[in-house]
């Protein structure tokens, strides 16, 4: 199977190319000459070229076949392998139908941000009722892809000539960012970010939440039902021994020309294995983003407690369509509002995290934000995304300002995070 272009055409093969030919070069040869069974006969060579041609326009399959596709998992990280079956079968039986489905050339359109660069290599099992193709792929970038349509060749009678169309619909694979490994330890957690005095814990919807139990926690409070249900253990988080909330700012750059830019996936990378990194060691989390272009998500923002599969999706899914905003006032001012709207939504003594690149221009204007706020640096933190080595000017204003900061030039967030809160597994 082969990923290229979705076409609609009717092309002749070799031999009908041949065949045309021949039937032309001696319907004129009968003509000039006046020799009218030369004539008949080149008329007669092309008579079955028109015919097939004609059968395979007519004859389109689109209504007498059906499409589905699975896909594992849904929703997929940067780095995953995704896999794909993909079922064709007649919407009415019969040997008429069945030769027909057999006698396809099938291929799948992928767009390169699925294939990672590499050929897809399919597996065909055919059946009597339908044919089903499986493959694997490997998405390379965040966002949400088309998978598909379909596209058939058929071949005419004789192989005079071929016709390429689509069927089916195309689906929509999304795609989250990879998350980065790191060390699931609370003793880390609790030195990083602060936990919260006994009773101190803000009461919310979510107190009663539950997460996966890590090494540690304290087994009285684990809960046996969830845990039955699930086949792991979780335990319970409404007690006054949870953790400081969090919250972990992902700061856009400025959208550049070029359509992938690594510095960004980068920076959404860590922010959302942070935020996955704080929840399931015990924080309520809430994961915002400044500096993006899109709607804002009717989940963005919201705090989560729990590590289940649901609990995720509200911090993950977001994070597939932030694009950044192009440089000028607009977003500035967007900029600026957004962080002024999470700072004010800060609960009490809840800890700021912040991922932000550390390439941008203009550094003094686009950091003024993170200034304005006198506060402890207990409970301000920055992750400084770059490529570069070596003294970073973000990171030096950021540390002026009163900020705890790390320089992050690889994807060692596990290594970088235990250098910011001085402990190590």
């Amino acid at each position: 199977m082969t990923a290229r272009p979705v076409t609609r055409t009717v092309r002749l093969t070799n031999r009908g190319t041949g065949l045309l030919l021949a039937g032309v070069v001696l319907a004129l040869a009968g003509f000039v000459s006046a020799l009218t069974p030369v004539t008949v006969l080149g008329l007669l060579l092309c008579v079955p070229v028109a015919v097939t041609t004609i059968m395979l326009v007519v004859l389109q399959p689109s209504g007498r076949f059906t499409v589905s596709r699975t896909l594992r998992p849904v929703p997929a990280h940067v780095g995953d392998e995704v896999s794909v079956s993909t079922l064709i079968a007649p919407r009415h039986l019969s040997p008429w139908t069945s030769d027909l489905l057999h006698g396809f050339a099938l291929a799948e359109e992928v767009p390169p941000s699925l294939r990672s660069g590499s050929p897809l290599r399919a597996i065909v099992r055919a059946r009597y009722e339908d044919v089903h193709l499986e493959y694997a792929l490997h998405p390379a970038v965040r966002g949400r892809w088309p998978l598909g349509p379909l596209e058939i060749t058929r071949v005419g009678p004789l192989g005079l000539c071929r016709a390429t169309s689509t069927l089916g619909d195309p689906s929509l694979v999304p795609v989250r960012p990879r998350l980065l490994p790191m060390t699931a330890s609370t003793a880390l957690a609790q030195a990083g970010i602060s936990p919260m005095q006994a009773g101190a814990n803000e009461p919310s919807d979510e107190d009663s939440s539950l997460r996966r139990y890590v090494p540690g926690d304290d087994l009285r409070r684990v809960h046996w039902k969830s845990a039955a249900r699930h086949r792991e253990l979780h335990v319970r988080v409404d007690e006054g021994a949870s953790l400081t909330p969090a919250t972990v700012v992902i700061d856009l750059p400025v959208a550049r020309r070029t359509a992938h830019d690594p510095v960004l996936e980068r920076i959404v990378s860590v922010g959302a294995t942070l935020a996955i990194h704080l929840v399931e060691t015990g924080h309520a989390v809430r994961l915002v983003a400044v500096g993006d272009a899109g709607p804002a998500s009717g989940t963005a923002g919201n705090r989560v407690v729990s590590t289940d599969d649901a609990a995720r999706a509200r911090i993950l899914d977001p994070t597939i369509d932030l694009t950044p905003m192009p440089v000028g006032a607009t977003r500035t001012t967007s900029r600026s509002t957004r962080l002024t709207e999470v700072v004010a939504a800060r609960r009490g003594a809840e800890q700021l995290v912040v991922v932000l690149g550390g390439d941008g221009e203009a550094i003094d204007i686009e950091l003024a934000a993170y200034g304005d706020e006198a506060t402890s640096s207990a409970s301000r933190i920055a992750v400084v995304v770059t490529r570069a080595h070596g003294d970073n000017p973000v990171a030096s204003l950021l540390r002026d300002r009163g900020w705890r900061t790390v320089v992050l030039t690889d994807d060692d967030l596990d290594d970088a995070w235990q250098q910011l809160t001085g402990v190590r597994a």
